[in-house]
């Protein structure tokens, strides 16, 4: 399926490139073919005028690109940064209707931009880090603003995106290349899930569950039985596939 898939872009981006495609660009189509994938985003997808097709490659660039007459075009793209890119996502941080596009290097660095304008907001050059093995954003304290929340160096850190300060560190040591946000027990705060098996509080930032090993290399939450809480479906290197209920503290598949 990932070969059909790589095909599938490749053919598309080709096309394009030599002027063998002459339909309109489908993006719904183009969200469907790189969702599997954590470094391709389609952006405004609600809006076809606007929507906009972005993706790191292996030469760590970002490349952003856009609809004109029927095809997709260079519209911006990020000059080296250095280091692999360990987490690519849009989201609104700051609340205020706009989105932002925000990259994280292996490296250290941090970078947040205007996802319409490309200006440069923000890095975290007074906060630097030796290495940064994946992040994500969400508002987990009630705060107007979402935080940042990453692993570097070993810890895992709580980030304020608008105040550009450090709201908690572990002491703990965390590994993990994957982290999602969500509530899985019937408390009302979320848990912060790594991939590499733990389960953290994100009010008290207590390890409230942890498995030997680890939940996937890849993993995504799903609620397969209907009870309002999602269960983690984790995908291993080997194409194997295991569910864990966290709730009920178990794997249940």
């Amino acid at each position: 399926m990932r070969k059909i898939l790589c095909f599938a872009l490749c053919f598309l981006f080709l096309s394009q490139a030599t002027g063998g495609f002459s339909a309109q660009i489908d993006m719904n189509t183009l969200k469907r073919l790189t969702a599997k994938y954590q470094f391709c985003i389609v952006m405004n997808e609600d809006d076809p005028a606007a929507m906009k097709f972005i993706y790191a490659d292996y030469a760590q660039h970002v490349h952003v690109y856009a609809q004109e007459k029927g095809r997709l075009v260079l519209d911006w793209e990020t000059t080296n940064l250095a280091s692999r890119i360990v987490s690519l996502f849009v989201a609104d941080l700051f609340k205020d209707k706009t989105k932002e596009l925000v990259i994280a290097t292996e490296a250290g660095r941090i970078l947040v931009y205007d996802a319409q304008s490309y200006d440069l907001i923000w890095e975290n050059l007074q906060h630097p880090f030796k290495k940064i093995n994946c992040m994500t954003a969400s508002d987990i304290d009630g705060d107007p603003q979402d935080e940042l929340i990453f692993i570097a160096d070993d810890a895992l850190y709580i980030y304020d995106s608008l105040n550009r300060a450090i709201e908690w560190q572990s002491q703990e040591r965390f590994t993990g290349q994957e982290i999602l946000v969500d509530n899985l027990d019937d408390d009302p705060q979320p848990e912060i899930i790594l991939n590499s098996g733990s389960i953290i509080d994100s009010r008290f930032y207590n390890t409230e569950f942890e498995i030997e090993g680890s939940f996937g290399d890849r993993i995504r939450l799903f609620d397969m039985n209907g009870d309002g809480i999602p269960e983690i479906f984790g995908e291993y290197a080997n194409y194997s596939l295991r569910i864990y209920d966290i709730y009920a503290e178990r794997e249940i598949w």
